[in-house]
């Protein structure tokens, strides 16, 4: 089933306006969410920050509730690409904040001090987590 025409016309402006405030807060909760552990109460806050915001909006422009799957892809969409921008950064040999998993980390339980590791080894960890 499409959406005719008309209702394309009378309300695109304002989905693609929730589709891109959805992406474009999400970014910057997506990076925070990336520096985060999985599932804490820090990690939640982050995923669902912006649905108020995104909430608001949509009631502001008066529509309805058929419009939430644009808002939500465009916050999909900001989380991934703030998670790939932390991993990018990370990846690139810029030193983690204080208590996070360094990028040479082979799983969840192991922190690998970089100082402590040959350079040949250091380069070939930030070689394999790009």
């Amino acid at each position: 089933m499409s959406l005719p025409v008309t209702w394309w016309a009378e309300h695109g402006s304002g989905v693609l306006l929730l589709l891109t405030t959805g992406f474009v807060v999400n970014v910057p909760l997506g990076v925070l969410r990336a520096r985060s552990r999985p599932r804490t109460l820090k990690w939640l806050i982050y995923v669902h920050a912006s649905i108020p915001v995104l909430l608001l909006l949509r009631r502001a422009l008066g529509m309805s509730v058929w419009v939430i799957p644009f808002s939500l892809t465009g916050a999909v969409l900001g989380q991934i690409a703030g998670g790939v921008m932390q991993a990018r950064s990370q990846s690139t040999g810029k030193p983690c904040p204080p208590g996070e998993a360094s990028p040479c980390t082979t799983g969840a339980a192991r922190m690998v001090d970089d100082s402590t590791l040959p350079n040949e080894e250091l380069s070939q960890c930030n070689i394999a987590s790009r």
